[in-house]
């Protein structure tokens, strides 16, 4: 009886060391998985434009093999996330001098697996087996970004010539289309008003040639100052030359016109003193 018990003790004993040793065997000879690289781990796809190739490469544990590899695309369309094969190990680059143990990769927009689905692309997922070791997966994300396209710009219209006429003590004529009249003068001047509803603001000589689209008129004018008058043109000289710059808002309807005098004349007729203004304006 006590020699039995005597060969259970050494049994006890020992069954650790075998154990240990087998967990260590067992350590030894495990190879381990591939190391997978993007270079990019992360790309935006914008307006449906990959900015560059996808690269990077797939290595096994020093001394061993890769087995199979296989790269997918993961895209989502009607609400459902779906896959496309896009290369297999066969497909990819084998680094030279590596047997097996190193690829490389290099996708752009003209892909397979790529380019049906650029617009629903949410990643690029690898999975790597090396021969009697271990699988490795990682993926590749995709951000996704529209750009806003450019507001059209709108240009102003040719220049076309004006003439504002007033005879005696009448009432002037061709003012009536940028919402201004002019009924009266000065000693000295010509005295054009506003109908009460029209914005009028007075501009630099520069601003006829500056001010090129729609946009830059309607902001000089919305942030100009309301003259309500304008007595800028001579009443008593018989010629003279301006360069003189007017912008009006007519009616506050958010129609605008950028006007250019340019000249005027002061005649004495049978009919009365006849003051002439000419000109350019843009719309």
């Amino acid at each position: 009886m006590k020699k039995n018990f005597r060969v259970l003790l050494m049994l006890l004993a020992i069954i650790p060391f075998f154990t240990n040793c087998s967990d260590k065997d067992e350590d030894e000879v495990r190879i381990g998985a591939a190391t997978i690289t993007f270079d990019n781990p992360t790309m935006t796809i914008t307006d449906g434009e990959l900015p560059g190739a996808i690269t990077g490469s797939i290595t096994a544990p020093s001394g061993a093999e890769i087995e199979s590899i296989l790269v997918t695309s993961v895209y989502v369309k009607d609400n459902q996330t779906n896959s496309a094969e896009i290369a297999t190990e066969k497909k990819l680059t084998e680094v030279s001098g590596s047997k097996k143990g190193k690829y490389t990769f290099h996708f752009d927009q003209t892909t397979a697996g790529i380019k049906e689905y650029i617009n629903e692309l949410q990643s690029i997922k690898i999975v790597a087996v090396v021969k009697n070791g271990d699988t490795a997966s990682k993926e590749m994300t995709f951000k996704h970004e529209i750009t806003e396209p450019e507001p059209e710009v709108e240009y102003l219209s040719e220049a076309e010539d004006f003439e504002w006429k007033r005879i005696g003590g009448a009432n002037a004529t061709g003012l009536e289309q940028f919402g201004l009249a002019w009924t009266s003068n000065t000693a000295t001047a010509a005295i054009i008003k506003t109908d009460n509803e029209t914005k009028l603001v007075k501009l630099s000589a520069e601003d006829w040639s500056e001010i090129e689209t729609k946009e830059q008129l309607k902001d000089a004018v919305d942030n100009g100052t309301d003259i309500e008058q304008y007595s800028g043109v001579s009443a008593i000289d018989a010629s003279k030359t301006y360069d003189e710059v007017l912008a009006v808002d007519v009616k506050g309807e958010g129609v605008y016109y950028l006007i250019h005098i340019t000249k005027s004349t002061v005649a004495l007729e049978l009919s009365g003193t006849t003051i002439t203004i000419t000109g350019e304006s843009k719309n």
